[in-house]
């Protein structure tokens, strides 16, 4: 979903230098019919992140009548590993790891009637054959109740509480396994840090899987269907479905990504499609069988010094080079910065990055991973570059995951801060009021806000213009290195980025007090720690009219931009 899809309108490329300050390059809004909100990013609108109830609802009379359709029954063979689901006579393979079995395969149960519906990628059967079939919450659940009772009434905009096994679209004696049940399996594979690493199918992931282990789980990159119904990311991200919810509209899923040695938890609507891993019933002690019991499990495992060791060593056997992309520009930045009037603690920060401790990698100091019992946010990922390595943060403040990078001898975070802070201390925002915004593009802060030491994460702060600087001089060395630090994902509207190190930068556009949200799609703006005079603060832009990095001032009470954490030491 984050990744694989890069579209660059074929227009006239215009390099300007206009600044944040200037409405020339204000997104227009194109009007959607039955959308409440109809930003556009790359021509599609995000207005279809709020609707889409067509696919998102579901009606019992409109589904399957009655099982008595199917044959339901199935047959697992321990000895071969097999399964066949007699509803379809579809046969899978399935592997047991540690305590459970699992298919070893997606499932592919035509469950599409009505509106409980599944897919296949592009609508294509093919895809439906090697990666299975692509599942709406309310169809992964069985939420009318047509093999079980145990998901039913769980569709959209339904508010349930399943107890035990939820058998859903799986077949007889197998079930949609629950968070904790996941956390059974990351555990029994070295911990979530490594889960991904482990799972992967080599062949099918290329370069970007790994497949270390022998478990057998085999992981296709089959990518997702939005609920705008376009199909994404296949070949460099899936996702499988838990049946544990979070309200009326979103339940979790597991995401798998390119480039990424961990699976990521993530909450997302459930007019999403994503596939199905069902998980063999047991009625002994084989299986984890509540919430719970896997989650005492899952936390007197999280901490064992076995799985830590595994990412160290992992992490360490690639090269960071890929992250270094240039150790040798650090040093002239250190000249630059100790000509620069701005604070005196960062010209120290610019001398340590005269000697970059090239064999270090981000992973080797930023593994964490989100603990099992708390409700963790994550940012879209779906926009970073996936050839890069990421660390990766949690905000202990709102258990918020960050993916983080390391671009010369600073470890940056790649994803927009999100953190809503005190009111006294300053105003932030969602682009337009949206938490769909905020969950993709993170929140607009003003200076006094993004100023507040408690603002970015403890260990971190808000980089100064010299710091700012010191990314300028690693990266390009001159003001032409805008495109470097642009994501290359679709929200640009006209010349997206290459994203040579990882910086991800998105156009959340900015905040004005007086003339309201502007240029999302077409700026990214950033706070610095510094100020240009007694009114104005300092910040540094990007936009899509433009391959520069810009700097700028602007009146630090009336605007409000995106920030970026920078580490407080060096790597």
């Amino acid at each position: 979903m984050r990744n694989g899809l890069k579209i660059f309108p074929l227009s006239l490329l215009l390099f300007s230098f206009y600044a944040c300050s200037s409405d020339s390059e204000n997104v227009s809004v194109a009007g959607t019919a039955g959308a409440e909100n109809t930003d556009e990013v790359g021509g599609v609108s995000s207005a279809v992140f709020l609707s889409s109830a067509s696919d998102e609802a579901w009606s019992s009379s409109d589904v399957l009548s009655s099982a008595s359709t199917f044959n339901d029954e199935s047959a697992y063979d321990a000895a071969s590993g097999t399964l066949v689901d007699f509803r379809d006579g579809k046969t899978y393979k399935t592997v047991t790891i540690g305590t459970q079995t699992w298919m070893a395969e997606n499932l592919n149960f035509d469950y599409y009637k009505g509106t409980a519906k599944s897919f296949c990628y592009d609508d294509m059967d093919r895809n439906c054959d090697k990666y299975g079939r692509l599942y709406l919450w309310s169809a992964a659940m069985d939420s009318v109740g047509l093999f079980s009772s145990t998901g039913k009434d769980c569709g959209f905009a339904k508010e349930c509480s399943p107890k035990g096994f939820v058998r859903g679209a799986c077949p007889k004696d197998w079930h949609l396994p629950n968070d904790a049940e996941w956390n059974t399996l990351w555990e029994a594979v070295g911990g979530v840090s490594v889960a991904a690493k482990n799972l992967k199918s080599k062949e099918a992931w290329g370069m970007k899987g790994f497949d270390s282990g022998s478990f057998g789980f085999y992981v296709l990159p089959g990518g997702n269907r939005w609920d705008n119904g376009t199909f994404y990311g296949i070949g460099s991200s899936t996702d499988f479905w838990s049946s544990t919810m979070i309200d009326v509209t979103k339940a979790y899923y597991w995401n798998f990504v390119s480039g990424y040695d961990s699976v990521l938890h993530v909450d997302n609507k459930k007019g999403f499609a994503v596939y199905v891993r069902c998980l063999k019933d047991v009625s002994d002690a084989g299986n984890v069988t509540s919430e719970k019991s896997s989650s005492s499990i899952a936390k007197s495992s999280s901490s064992a010094k076995s799985s830590s060791s595994v990412v160290k060593s992992s992490s360490s056997a690639k090269s960071s080079s890929s992250v270094v992309k240039s150790s040798s520009s650090a040093k002239s930045s250190s000249s630059v910065v100790k000509s620069s009037s701005s604070v005196e603690s960062s010209s120290s920060i610019a001398e340590s990055s005269s000697s970059v401790k090239s064999s270090a990698s981000v992973l080797e100091v930023f593994d964490e991973t989100c603990p099992i019992d708390k409700p963790c946010k994550y940012t879209s990922r779906w926009s970073l570059n996936v050839e890069m390595e990421y660390g990766t943060m949690v905000d202990k403040r709102d258990y918020h995951v960050y993916a983080v990078v390391k671009i010369g001898s600073q470890v940056w975070m790649a994803q927009n801060l999100s953190y809503e802070i005190d009111s006294e201390k300053g105003s932030s925002h969602c682009y337009n009021d949206s938490l769909e915004k905020c969950d993709r593009y993170g929140r607009l802060y003003s200076w006094s806000a993004a100023m507040d030491e408690n603002t970015c994460p403890e260990g971190w702060h808000l980089p100064s213009y010299a710091e700012w600087m010191v990314l300028k001089e690693t990266i390009d060395g001159n003001y032409s290195g805008g495109n470097k630090l642009k994501s290359t994902s679709f929200d640009w509207k006209r010349e997206g980025g290459t994203d040579d190190f990882g910086f991800s930068a998105l156009p959340a556009g900015y905040y004005d007090v007086e003339d309201g949200f502007s240029s999302f799609g077409a700026r990214a703006c950033f706070w610095t720690s510094d100020l240009h005079s007694n009114d104005n603060a300092r910040y540094w832009y990007v936009t899509s009219q433009s391959g520069n990095l810009m700097e700028g001032s602007y009146s630090k009470d009336k605007r409000e931009f995106s920030v970026r954490c920078v580490w407080d030491e060096s790597l």
